[in-house]
């Protein structure tokens, strides 16, 4: 069953890639969907990407309509 969530979850990003996602993109996207309300720290995380890389792309999709940012208190 594990084997079969991976594979979905591999065949999911190559099908964003295949969209036109970068693959950075794809794994912050699909870090975010698992994750729903997170911060960036535990998003960049959970897609094994460097924290301030993970603020661009966040960015990027936030400007492609592709995600929101809520800005909460720290």
């Amino acid at each position: 069953m594990l084997y079969g969530l991976i594979k979905s979850i591999s065949q999911l990003k190559e099908g964003l890639v295949q969209i036109g996602f970068s693959q950075k993109e794809a794994q912050i996207y699909l870090a975010m969907l698992q994750l729903g309300n997170a911060s960036v720290n535990h998003i960049a995380q959970e897609a094994g990407i460097n924290r301030v890389t993970a603020y661009s792309i966040i960015d990027a999709l936030c400007a492609r309509n592709l995600v929101s940012i809520y800005h909460g208190r720290g």
